[in-house]
């Protein structure tokens, strides 16, 4: 095991035990037991506050590619949002929509959107060529910031973030990727909620 960063992960990249479930499980727990109030507005904020950073911290690094990781993680607000009052007999969807709110998954998709596009346009002090190879042919579907996507031969390569995004980049529009400035293009993804 190596940490970096605050990041710990193994040989293979994975990053299961970094992701702190147990620690935002029951800090959302207090976050119930100790305010007097029952407010979802406010108990909610206090979700985003305390508990959302522990589950986002560097998730561009360590988002999971598996569907038992992504669920364990997600667990934590559902459980928190279905205990607000008046929540608890709507579904998920419905709860997030009620609240404002999206999925932690959606959230971390957008992350992996917004260092893609700043590695892109060389907005970061990031050599591009290390981790994507750009498609320059004219005939190529999709947006006209396409990526290659190399063929994934281990578990490893494929939890790392330069191979997972690819697929997701890939689909989206070219009014998303063709943007003039970051600011817009993150507008943008905010008008979107990405599904499991």
């Amino acid at each position: 095991m190596v940490t970096d960063l605050g990041v710990t992960y193994d040989r293979k990249l994975s990053h299961t035990s970094y992701i702190d479930v147990a620690k935002a499980s029951l800090r959302s727990k207090l976050i119930l037991r100790c305010f007097q109030s029952r407010d979802s507005g406010l108990l909610m904020h206090a979700f985003i506050t305390f508990v959302r950073p522990i589950l986002e911290y560097c998730s561009v690094v360590w988002n999971p590619a598996f569907k038992k990781d992504i669920v364990m993680i997600e667990a934590v607000q559902r459980r928190f949002t279905k205990r607000l009052n008046g929540f608890s007999k709507l579904s998920c969807e419905e709860r997030l929509a009620s609240l404002n709110c999206e999925s932690l998954y959606s959230r971390r998709v957008k992350c992996d959107f917004v260092m893609c596009y700043q590695m892109l346009t060389d907005s970061v002090n990031i050599d591009i060529n290390a981790f994507f190879t750009r498609f320059y042919l004219s005939t190529t579907r999709g947006n006209s910031m396409k990526l290659f996507k190399p063929q994934i031969t281990s578990v490893r390569d494929g939890i790392f973030f330069a191979n997972h995004v690819i697929s997701h980049w890939n689909s989206l529009s070219n009014s998303f990727v063709s943007t003039t400035s970051f600011a817009i293009f993150k507008r943008k993804l905010r008008s979107v909620n990405f599904h499991l």
